[in-house]
């Protein structure tokens, strides 16, 4: 039921950030001063964001129809794709972001 939730939660996230494009969701970008907001590609940037978010919510979707299923190892193997995917996320390089 959690892997549900989690995906639920995403799900919004991930729809508030690519297609009503609250970048206050999105950390650093609300705490940052006037200046380094005029650099952002607003756009750009809840796009990559809220897609990020969509694929999150896949995979905790993913790992709640495996548990669902009885399948012991799927929301192990989902967990571990999560992680990887959001360490993998912080190490690529990113449009709509100021340098």
């Amino acid at each position: 039921m959690g892997f549900l939730i989690a995906a639920l939660v995403l799900g919004v996230i991930g729809y508030l950030l690519r297609f009503r494009h609250w970048a206050w969701l999105v950390s650093g970008y609300n705490t940052s001063s006037k200046e380094r907001k005029a650099r952002y590609d607003v756009v750009a940037l809840t796009i990559g964001v809220g897609n990020f978010a969509f694929l999150l919510a896949a995979i905790q979707l993913l790992a709640a129809i495996g548990s669902l299923a009885g399948v012991e190892w799927a929301p192990v193997a989902a967990m571990v794709v999560f992680v990887g995917a959001t360490i993998a996320s912080s190490s690529m390089p990113t449009r709509g972001i100021a340098t």
